[in-house]
């Protein structure tokens, strides 16, 4: 009973907030709804309703995930508040209504704190009526929100979906998945067409953040690589080495680069997170993925379902594993009221096929990384002096640099360009990606790329921008998250080629407030292509959520992400295929289209190992 009550007392309480309230938990420092869940009550209790406690249990939870997006969401409100037009005018009474009630809350709550006396009694009775009136005043603004701009609504707070919500926006052999981890255990939660299941799982976010941290480093993705500029030589990678070796790990150092994946401990991971339900998970065909935390930073699709045969780093062994992703299509959604927000998209009206954004000028002057071409690129001062004679002066540079010169425009970030200039590495193999889709798709490369120092955020955000007339949109680029060591950054984006001085409509740094309010797409598939925008940071999924709300508002049906850099000739083979699959058979889903373009990648030797065809993943709309 007491659970039940809990439960419910939660929803309550929530809902007494109002919708918007949700983002307002992290500066009210009120507690989240995941860890009550997960930790509330023994489990001998005897419980009422074991259906009716799943329901609300889900409904509940829901806010958790919701919750855990709401810093770059709130980045997303405040950028349409400086606006103008009634939207504008929504959005700064919403703005300045939340922050009314926290303040107000946050002094009721002090009376509830103090001793019972008359100067208790004198403050509630100061506050309460505040308080309600606030309430009242935010419902208001939020019933002429949801009246007049239910996409945006749905976009900065949208409510939770009951199971039969949910249920009926499924078809029959789907199913939706959604992963809520605790201090103490994960609750999985899984929907299909007709029922309603949950599983909690003993695998804590500590646990999950191990497997996922050692199933990267497996494949060398942990973050650096050994190729990359920041590698602090062999002698780390080695002592992981022998960590895992007392596990049953990899050794080979060759598999700290996707060679050797662990196929071991992702089957005991798929084991011991789904438990009870990886029975009715086999008998689905598509499943919408919600995670969140660790999950958020590896793909489901290269969980192994079976006890794996042979040695990892045996390529006919690897072919023949029993991956996720090659039994079901999987799309992830940033939350349930995703199916919602997404099933009435009308077919893309875009006439033309491809266009191609990246190749960013960025990277000047790293040690050991590749210098942007000047024939592309042009020439910064005499960065040649300082890398011939002073290049430790420049790394020090770099560091001094650091992101210190971020600013705050009221609640908007503007980034320095010098920092992104000399921090963020350039990427050579973004051009020949950009360059083979083109070909593969019959773009016209001089129409339908825009690379190097055409690659500009000023570009992309003009009212003159071409986005909404094509299907296809590839970013080839940088992604930064909210906690990548940025000063003041809450909200993640995508870097391009940096102006020579920041302005607040080019700075360098596409943010998703600025997606959401400037940009117009029309697109079926908007691919970020080596963005690592699926971040294994503890905010990454909360980044990728905001990231994917902000491009659905702005008019994209579905996004393909990738968690690591893709190869260059993997990419084009990835992305053109999906693309083909879903056009000539539109019926089957994009995840199924995204799944067989990914089966050939699978069942050759040579590219069998996830390091090679699961850096992506599907997001949005099937």
């Amino acid at each position: 009973m007491r659970l039940r009550m809990l439960v419910f007392g939660v929803a309550a309480w929530i809902g007494s907030l109002g919708l918007f309230q949700a983002s307002a938990q992290n500066e009210l420092e009120l507690p989240s709804v995941g860890p009550l869940i997960v930790c509330a009550g023994p489990a001998d209790l005897a419980l009422p309703s074991e259906e009716c406690m799943r329901e609300e249990a889900y409904w509940s939870a829901q806010w958790a995930v919701q919750s855990s997006a709401a810093q770059a969401l709130d980045a997303v409100n405040a950028r349409f508040a400086r606006g103008s037009g009634e939207l504008a005018v929504l959005a700064r009474r919403l703005e300045e209504t939340q922050r009314a009630l926290a303040d107000a809350e946050n002094r009721y709550f002090a009376a509830l704190a103090l001793p019972d006396g008359s100067v208790r009694e004198r403050q509630l009775a100061e506050t309460t009526p505040i308080v309600e009136q606030l309430k009242g005043e935010l419902s208001a603004i939020e019933l002429a929100l949801k009246g007049q701009f239910p996409e945006y609504a749905n976009l900065v707070a949208p409510e939770p979906l009951t199971a039969l919500e949910t249920q009926a926006l499924l078809e029959p052999g789907e199913g939706l998945i959604m992963a809520i981890p605790g201090e103490t255990g994960t609750f999985i939660f899984l929907v299909t067409h007709s029922t309603l299941d949950w599983y909690r799982s003993e695998l804590s976010r500590a646990d999950l953040g191990t497997f996922v941290d050692d199933l990267r480093l497996s494949m060398g993705v942990d973050g650096i690589s050994i190729s990359s500029p920041g590698f602090k030589g062999l002698g780390a990678a080695l002592d992981r080495a022998t960590s895992l070796s007392a596990t049953g790990g990899s050794t080979d150092v060759a598999g700290f680069r996707g060679r050797a994946f662990d196929r071991a401990k992702a089957f005991q991971l798929y084991s011991e997170l789904f438990g009870d339900l990886t029975t009715k998970l086999e008998e689905l065909d598509h499943v919408y993925a919600v995670v969140s935390g660790p999950l958020s930073a590896f793909p489901l699709g290269a969980l192994v379902t079976r006890a794996p045969e042979g040695y990892d780093y045996d390529p006919n062994a690897m072919r023949k594993t029993a991956w996720l992703q090659r039994s079901l299509a999987i799309t992830v959604v940033p939350a349930p009221t995703s199916l919602r927000a997404l099933a009435g998209r009308r077919e893309t009206q875009a006439e033309k096929t491809f266009l191609g954004i990246g190749n960013a000028c960025t990277g000047w002057g790293i040690p050991n990384a590749p210098e942007p071409p000047p024939e592309i690129c042009g020439r910064i001062g005499d960065l040649d002096d300082i890398r011939i004679g002073k290049q430790s002066a420049l790394s020090d540079q770099a560091q001094e640099i650091g992101f210190s010169q971020t600013k705050r425009e009221g609640r908007i970030t503007v980034l320095s360009p010098d920092e992104l200039r000399y921090t963020m590495t350039y990427l050579p193999g973004t051009r020949s990606e950009l360059l083979q889709i083109s070909e593969l798709l019959g773009a016209d490369p001089q129409r339908d790329l825009i690379m190097a120092q055409k690659a500009s955020e000023s570009w992309v955000r003009s009212d003159h921008s071409p986005l909404s007339d094509y299907r296809i949109i590839v970013f080839a680029t940088h992604g930064l998250v909210a906690t990548d060591g940025i000063e003041n950054l809450d909200e993640p984006g995508l870097i391009l080629t940096p102006p020579d001085t920041a302005s607040a409509m080019d700075d360098g740094f596409l943010s998703a407030s600025e997606i959401a309010a400037d940009l117009e797409l029309d697109a079926d598939f908007l691919i970020l292509s080596a963005c690592n925008t699926a971040s294994p940071s503890k905010s990454g999924a909360d980044s990728l959520s905001g990231l994917a709300r902000a491009f659905f508002y702005a008019g994209a049906r579905s996004l393909l992400v990738s968690h690591w850099p893709v190869l260059d000739d993997i990419a084009p083979k990835i992305t053109t295929a999906t693309i083909a699959n879903f056009s000539s058979m539109p019926h089957k889903g994009r995840a199924n289209a995204f799944r067989e373009a990914l089966l050939p990648i699978m069942n050759n030797p040579e590219t069998a190992d996830p390091y090679y065809w699961a850096p992506f993943v599907l997001v949005g709309q099937n």
